[in-house]
């Protein structure tokens, strides 16, 4: 990899992490078709109640993973911009 320079490492990272954080916030919509706001259910429905709390314990889940991602890629994003920046000032003139 000597042909990279820290600030392409940095570009390919940041938009791993991006596509990882796009698919779960996609695969996030997928699972939330099935939520409910309001759910009335009898006795005869009671399956109904246990696939509902399992579409909401698979969205909590998930929820979590694309928080920390979000931050992550935004971190990222930050030191990649605060590099090209640093590379701009301080980069001698051609």
């Amino acid at each position: 990899m000597e042909g990279f320079s820290p600030l392409a490492l940095l570009g390919f990272v940041w938009t791993a992490v991006t596509v990882v954080l796009l698919a779960l916030v996609i695969y996030r919509a997928v699972v939330g078709i099935h939520e409910e706001n309001q759910i009335f259910l009898d006795r005869a429905e009671a399956a109904l109640e246990k696939e509902q709390l399992d579409t909401l314990r698979r969205i909590r889940a998930l929820d979590s993973y694309i928080k920390y991602m979000g931050v992550l890629s935004g971190v990222l994003l930050l030191i990649l911009a605060g590099i090209w920046v640093y590379r701009g000032i301080y980069a001698p003139p051609m």
